[in-house]
């Protein structure tokens, strides 16, 4: 074990692999487009189940323990066993958060390492001044906080932490939509307000074993980093797929032609799903992950602005200063013929709800990005030549 395993502990609400997977489809179904995906999937990748699909209501707090839980209690004594001894080999490590040492997964480490835990009250600007403090002399803190709360430490993290160019490490909890949390903890503008600032660099992992190499990946880097993660549970879809993580550097999970999807974060997941419905309907599609909100792949969007007529960028972010429109600027210079459609928030509050349902009025769920490429003439119109690729032969 290294200094990086300990930093999971931080997290352990979020990754921990004992829990149950999150059912993601509503009927719990294989769906037919699964199906005929699987078909033309080359061996060696095969899908996890079925329930590995669109997105649930991400309700941590309301799921039903099981048999199986109870049967991990033994190793994760010794897990965190471990990570006690560990902690004592590496004290330059830190933690703190704002009043919120249980939200974000944080009370563990709390006990078992009170001197390097810092819970600064409901007064998050104080906890990253301190922080950008410990990290001036030394130190390595994570600062743990909502999304929606790390609004109110803006002017800090950028007169603070980032001017100084300083290694503190920002954990975006309840990032996107969080449901019943309700409308002032709709984590929808971090992506906005984070990438305003310089030499903030901003991660958003797609699942569980993404967002343990993100994590990794801020311990060897010495300057301001936000991981971004939803409230809940951690997808554990796409497993397959680990290219290493390489600042700024996207990776491409399927590439085709025609259309390419652009996702960050929660969204690949959506993304997925988009494709196996585009590829059932006999459209090319393929499916790239961000990773990197800023500074984005711009040679990844390259490839695929090069390959395709069509790239959908998709977030969980307002789509004023977000992922996506510093994509479109960067594909209308240089690709001009290329069109963009943007998926992300409208500029408006969300109020509280399922986070299916609020998804769907909004306009982000797999159904609702479809219809939208269609009614606005993206797909299935002359005026791209994007068709399915069974009708072609009619055309």
């Amino acid at each position: 074990m290294n200094e990086k395993s300990l930093i999971y502990s931080l997290f352990s609400k979020f990754l921990d692999e004992g829990q149950d997977e999150i059912p993601r489809e509503e009927d719990g179904k294989e769906s037919p487009e699964r199906e005929q995906d699987k078909k033309s999937r080359p061996q060696g990748q095969p899908y996890d189940r079925a329930d590995e699909t669109e997105h649930a209501d991400r309700n941590h707090d309301n799921r039903v323990e099981t048999v199986e839980d109870w049967n991990e209690t033994e190793q994760r004594r010794r897990q965190q066993m471990e990570r006690e001894l560990l902690g004592q080999e590496h004290p330059e490590l830190v933690a703190v958060t704002a009043a919120m040492p249980d939200g974000t997964g944080l009370a563990a480490f709390g006990k078992k390492f009170p001197d390097r835990f810092f819970d600064v009250g409901i007064a998050e600007a104080h906890g990253v001044t301190s922080a950008a403090g410990m990290a001036a002399a030394g130190l390595r803190p994570v600062v743990a906080v909502y999304s929606s709360f790390l609004q109110r430490a803006y002017d800090q993290v950028l007169h603070d932490v980032c001017i100084q160019n300083l290694p503190v490490l920002f954990a975006v909890d309840r990032a996107g939509l969080v449901g019943s949390d309700g409308e002032t903890h709709q984590g929808i503008f971090d992506y906005s307000f984070l990438t305003s600032i310089p030499n903030m660099s901003v991660m958003a992992p797609k699942n569980l074993w993404e967002l343990r190499a993100m994590l990794d990946f801020a311990m060897d880097y010495n300057s301001p980093l936000a991981v971004r993660y939803p409230r809940g549970e951690a997808y554990r879809g796409l497993k397959e797929f680990r290219q290493p993580i390489s600042y700024g550097v996207g990776e491409i999970l399927y590439e085709e032609e025609d259309i390419a999807l652009l996702a960050v974060g929660s969204m690949v997941s959506t993304g997925e799903h988009v494709r196996q419905k585009l590829k059932a309907e006999g459209y090319r599609c393929s499916l790239a992950n961000g990773r990197f909100v800023k500074p984005f792949d711009r040679k990844m969007v390259s490839r695929l602005a090069k390959n395709h007529r069509l790239i959908v960028t998709m977030e969980e972010n307002v789509l004023q200063g977000g992922y996506g429109l510093a994509v479109t600027a960067f594909i209308h210079e240089n690709y001009p013929e290329v069109k963009v459609l943007n998926i992300a928030i409208p500029d408006a509050y969300v109020e509280h709800g399922n986070v299916s349902i609020l998804r769907e009025g909004l306009g982000i769920d797999s159904d609702s990005i479809i219809r939208t490429m269609k009614t606005g003439g993206y797909i299935g119109r002359e005026t791209l030549g994007i068709r399915p690729v069974l009708n072609r032969k009619e055309a």
